[in-house]
């Protein structure tokens, strides 16, 4: 059942569209910063405000 899982991970990989963070902004309308602590979310965000 783990490998079937796991496949099934990796399949759905395959469709994920790989964009620089200010041409993901630019290109959707909502947006959800993820990442560990310290990772810049806070940081991003406040430059992607700062250039609209």
């Amino acid at each position: 059942m783990e490998e079937f899982f796991r496949e099934r991970k990796r399949s759905q990989m395959q469709d994920v569209k790989e964009l620089d963070g200010f041409t993901a902004v630019n290109e959707n309308p909502y947006l959800m910063a993820l990442g560990a602590s310290g990772a810049g979310k806070s940081t991003f965000l406040r430059r992607v405000g700062l250039k609209r």
